[in-house]
């Protein structure tokens, strides 16, 4: 187990804290302290054996913490919020080396986080859990790509997925009626109910200060710079929209500007359940 607090012994040493599961075990000095120096060798901490939890930085506690629990050899590793308490730097530079840990150990890691990039980048498969209950296991792409409900698409992806009332226009050829706009999106079923929720994407609407065929007059609310390019939060009617555009584009905060929505990638909802259709 790794803990989210490190849970380190702050009177031993990390050599010691490192040893202490072997010397639990009735293991022999001279195989803990091969076990040890391999261990540490492995994380990048053979220099600081020595040294107190105290006079650690929260990556040196963490990988500590790790080696603690590689040197069992264990079958599973159960890993509770390891990197919460690590600044956004490190928390990336952490998640490479865990992942690395674990294609060179080839140990099953169960992983708890709140933190989506987190789940989506280090992961083979995801749970996604709400209230107790397992909304959806399945790869990063199908948790991504084809969420079973509102639920998991709202909460998988950031920003999160814009959602908004449709009707059923028709249903052979499938169109919907989404704020007036007629439009054709591919489900994996016919739907049977008249009114949905279509979940749309940020990345699938475009913002642009120029009118284009089939694009949506909107107003333009928020400007967020993301370097290469911008999230855009748009009004829509009564609706607030968020959307992606480049970053020089010469878009401005309460002019109008225009939104294109990639049909093909518009998913429907049924309003009562929240299963997606």
């Amino acid at each position: 187990m790794v803990f989210q607090s490190y849970a380190l012994y702050p009177h031993m040493t990390v050599y010691e804290n490192m040893a202490f599961p072997l010397k639990m075990k009735k293991t022999k000095k001279d195989m803990i302290n091969r076990e040890v120096l391999r261990v540490a060798r492995l994380l990048g901490i053979n220099g600081l054996l020595k040294r107190k939890p105290r006079e650690l930085s929260g990556g040196q506690r963490q990988r500590v913490a790790l080696g603690r629990a590689i040197i069992r050899k264990p079958v599973v590793f159960l890993m509770d919020e390891p990197l919460s308490n690590l600044d956004a730097r490190l928390r990336v530079e952490m998640r490479a080396e865990l992942k690395r840990l674990h294609h060179e150990l080839n140990i099953t890691t169960i992983y708890v986080t709140h933190d989506q990039a987190e789940a989506m980048s280090m992961s083979d498969r995801i749970a996604v859990i709400y209230e107790g209950v397992i909304q959806q296991c399945g790869t990063p792409r199908e948790i991504y790509m084809k969420p079973v409900n509102m639920m998991v698409a709202g909460f998988v992806g950031s920003p999160p997925m814009n959602f908004i009332p449709a009707l059923l226009k028709s249903r052979d050829p499938l169109q919907i009626d989404c704020g007036g706009v007629i439009m054709s999106p591919v489900t994996d079923s016919t739907p049977e109910s008249q009114m949905f929720t279509a979940g749309i994407r940020s990345e699938d609407i475009t913002v642009s200060c120029a009118k284009t065929e089939g694009s949506l007059e909107v107003t333009v609310a928020v400007i967020e710079s993301a370097g290469p390019f911008n999230w855009v939060d748009v009004t829509w009617g009564d609706l607030l929209i968020k959307g992606v555009a480049p970053a020089d584009d010469p878009l401005e905060t309460g002019r109008t500007g225009f939104m294109r929505i990639t049909e093909d990638r518009v998913m429907l909802f049924n309003r009562e359940t929240g299963r997606r259709v």
